[in-house]
């Protein structure tokens, strides 16, 4: 779509009705581009008319409609639909569950504890941060009036 293209204005709203009704965190996404902002988008699916609506399966384009057309596009949409998939397999993990537990092999055989090597290296990379952070902090000069007039300072 572009901002001043009057059919992209005319079906904005089927196709957000479209988005609303249709869209499916991991399986449908509608994405809106604007040509102008975005010309590398364009040149990549050879945009040529506005609107343009291209439809895309596992990252290859799969149907594509030019022109301000509610019912192609509404076809289109519901077509495609019925036969999306979700982008991702397997089991994948729940919010507020419990993580599953580490597994660490061990000359052939699996372990759930931590081997005392790598509990080492853990210290070890915890000693270097701190050590690391005091010295910079030693070394800086007025670190505190310095953020005070930078530029960045909110």
């Amino acid at each position: 779509h572009a901002t001043w293209c009057g059919p992209c204005k005319i079906i904005a709203p089927v196709f957000e009705a479209l988005a609303t009704k249709h869209a499916s965190p991991g399986k449908v996404a509608f994405v809106k581009c604007d040509v102008d902002a975005a010309h590398a988008v364009a040149q990549k699916y050879g945009i040529r008319a506005m609107p343009t609506f291209i439809i895309l399966s596992s990252g290859t384009e799969v149907d594509r409609i030019q022109g301000a057309d509610r019912s192609s596009l509404t076809s289109a949409v519901e077509r495609h639909v019925r036969n999306a998939k979700p982008s991702y397999s397997g089991a994948g993990h729940k919010l507020g569950a419990p993580a599953p537990t580490a597994a660490y092999i061990r000359n052939g055989s699996v372990s759930a504890s931590v081997p005392a090597g790598r509990k080492a290296v853990g210290w070890l990379d915890t000693i270097v941060l701190f050590v690391a952070l005091y010295l910079i902090s030693l070394f800086s000069i007025d670190a505190l009036g310095s953020a005070e007039k930078s530029g960045y300072a909110v």
